[in-house]
């Protein structure tokens, strides 16, 4: 998990535990109970512009306080720290603080100097003295393993603009910039808001205020500077830290800028949007929005599932 954040952030471990140990203060506090909830906590604190160091040593401090939670009443010392993990000094220091909270007096764990081969070590040794003996896992049909994905249909674009198009006149358009918690993009509409004449996106990496800003580069190096901004729109779990930002003139939730857009399409269409930390069905009658459903308590079906897939 912490691998999976770092690599998210964009930073390595090495950096993950020393950027941690920079937080001053008490740091928020993130789920420990749920690997899904703890990033679904991390990615909001990060909209809101909370510190990195802090939330870095929140998420040390909420392993420690999941492992702290598997024993009950004092733990019985020596307490020894072992396993990959065990290389995070970040994480160290939070089990110290979990466990001396717990025993009422300071106490340090052990950190062994083969912590990474313990489990190793200890196989080896369990084994001494005993015969092993082979055993013979029966093999599966090969077609047993395999199904047959039906053809997808490929419906044809219906953008009119790439990203890299260059703006090429001067003239009146609107901004939007849906700020998510895994991608950030922008396009500029014309003034009759029937034409695109430019996008961008990209990923947030844990940096919605940074991303913005790239996203606002990108746009200016294919011609955005000859257009006269006449609004603003903001969406997305950033929207309110981001909005203040660019001095939007609106500020929606995504389920109303999902409805609008897709009502241009075909005012009859419900939608299905896999977000990276919800998944929403908006369900419309006559153009109108009748009901909603909101996935958020599990990452299935979620792009924080799917992207984890390939890796």
């Amino acid at each position: 998990f912490l691998e999976q954040q770092a690599y998210r952030i964009g930073i390595s471990m090495e950096d993950f535990a020393s950027l941690a140990l920079k937080c001053k203060g008490t740091p928020p506090r993130i789920a420990a109970r749920c690997s899904v909830f703890a990033k679904t906590d991390l990615i909001h604190l990060q909209q809101k512009g909370a510190p990195l160091d802090a939330m870095l040593y929140a998420l040390c401090e909420s392993v420690a306080r999941m492992v702290a939670s598997l024993k009950k009443g004092t733990f019985q010392e020596p307490v020894y720290f072992v396993g990959g993990v065990a290389a995070n000094p970040a994480v160290a220091k939070s089990l110290n603080a979990m466990i001396s909270a717990r025993n009422g007096h300071p106490v340090e764990v052990i950190i062994p100097e083969d912590y990474l081969h313990m489990e190793s070590l200890g196989s080896a040794l369990l084994s001494i003295g005993k015969t092993s003996q082979g055993v013979m896992l029966s093999g599966t049909d090969a077609k047993q393993r395999h199904f047959e994905m039906p053809k997808l249909e490929v419906v044809a674009p219906t953008g009119r603009s790439k990203d890299g198009q260059r703006i090429e006149e001067q003239c009146v358009g609107y901004l939007g910039v849906d700020v998510g918690s895994t991608s950030t993009k922008a396009v500029i509409m014309d003034e009759s808001g029937t034409r695109l004449l430019g996008k961008n996106y990209l990923m947030t990496a844990g940096r919605p205020v940074e991303a913005v800003r790239q996203v606002f580069r990108n746009l200016l190096r294919d011609g955005a500077d000859k257009v006269k901004i006449a609004g603003v729109g903001v969406t997305g779990s950033g929207r309110y830290l981001v909005g203040g930002f660019t001095g939007a003139d609106l500020i929606k939730n995504e389920i109303t800028a999902q409805t609008r857009a897709a009502a241009e399409m075909d005012p009859e269409a419900d939608i299905i949007e896999i977000g990276g930390q919800d998944s929403k069905l908006v369900i419309k009658r006559n153009g109108v929005v009748v009901d909603y459903h909101m996935n958020k308590a599990c990452a299935a079906g979620r792009e924080a599932s799917l992207t984890s897939w390939p890796r």
